[in-house]
């Protein structure tokens, strides 16, 4: 009998024992799924970018005629052909959420040309005509960008987004050349057209240089869509729009005195846009490369006009005058990505 107790209980006691195991060995196994399903639901990537810019910044004077009308005096377009940067970008995704944050610097070299042109009667007559050599000099850019992901199907989602890009990009002018007809210069006198044989040409290097620095933020809303065609390969097209974009100009003309400074200042509702596109193949697990297209358009714009004898100011407001900006560019990228999770 007692035997038979003892055998008794030894079976419960194993009963029990293998219970307790299968239900350890079944919350580990639930919690090993929850995990994992947690760290599917949360991913982590940087990238290290190196690209360049292609485009013009156009800077232009405004004043007003006999008729109280603003008329074009002065554009200088400036080229960024191009503009070689190197950056890094951070992206946070969790569930439908992404939140991604990039910077970047723009390498001194030089970059094309600024043209300069004037019209001193207000008419369709330029009297005065400039070119210089266009060297970047110290630029940089980061921007953020919060979106919302929506699957449509396996191979298809879209991502409504908000976001924001701040740039601050400076160029030299110099050594340039041109042809004046404004009167003081002309032979005659009298304002002439720039191509005139009565204009005064000034040859390379007789001309002072202009120091230029644009500082733009944008403010962007749109929706982008990214196609999964094959599970190593993403292709994803967007397409943008600035509620809100603010350009400040500040230019030093050179001068025998030390020069003048201008300072511009452009705030503009819904006159920018940007389109871009990107394909992305995953060459490993956690490793893949991007190549990236945009194009950015700045509608030309009006706004504020100042100058100062110094680059600390004060700054006076220039009446009857109006600045203006606009530009339009591409940016073209190479990526590499590593997303450990």
């Amino acid at each position: 009998m007692k035997t038979a107790v003892k055998k008794l209980l030894i079976l419960l006691s194993a009963s029990f024992a293998a219970a307790l195991y299968a239900a350890e060995t079944e919350l580990s196994a639930g919690s090993y799924i929850d995990q994992e399903k947690k760290r599917a639901d949360f991913h982590f990537s940087v990238e290290q970018t190196a690209g360049f810019r292609y485009g013009t910044f156009g800077e232009y004077v405004f004043i007003t005629d006999d008729n109280g009308d603003y008329k074009k005096l002065s554009e200088l377009d400036w080229d960024i052909k191009p503009l070689w940067y190197i950056g890094g970008k951070a992206e946070l995704s969790w569930k439908f959420l992404n939140f991604s944050l990039y910077a970047s610097g723009f390498i001194p070299a030089g970059c094309g040309s600024m043209y300069d042109s004037d019209w001193i009667d207000l008419n369709s007559v330029k009297n005065c005509y400039s070119i210089s050599e266009t060297t970047s000099v110290s630029s940089t850019s980061i921007g953020t960008k919060i979106s919302g992901t929506v699957k449509l199907f396996s191979w298809l989602r879209i991502e409504p987004f908000i976001a924001a890009d701040y740039e601050c990009i400076s160029l030299e002018a110099d050594n340039g050349y041109g042809w004046y007809g404004e009167a003081y210069y002309s032979s005659s006198g009298k304002n002439v057209s720039w191509d005139s044989e009565e204009a005064r040409f000034f040859p390379k290097g007789k001309l002072y240089g202009v120091d230029y620095r644009r500082t733009t933020l944008f403010t962007w809303t749109g929706l982008s869509a990214e196609f999964h065609p094959f599970s190593f390969l993403k292709i994803e097209i967007g397409a943008y729009v600035a509620p809100f974009t603010y350009v400040e100009v500040l230019d030093h003309h050179h001068g025998a005195s030390g020069g003048t400074y201008y300072l511009d200042i452009v705030p503009s509702y819904f006159s920018a846009g940007k389109l871009e596109a990107a394909v992305s193949c995953r060459i490993l697990k956690f490793l893949s490369v991007e190549t990236g297209f945009s194009w950015t358009k700045i509608g030309l714009t009006k706004g504020k006009a100042y100058y100062s004898d110094s680059e600390d100011g004060p700054f006076y407001l220039e009446e009857g005058y109006k600045s203006g900006a606009d530009g339009q560019y591409m940016d073209f990228s190479v990526s590499i990505k590593f997303q450990p999770f």
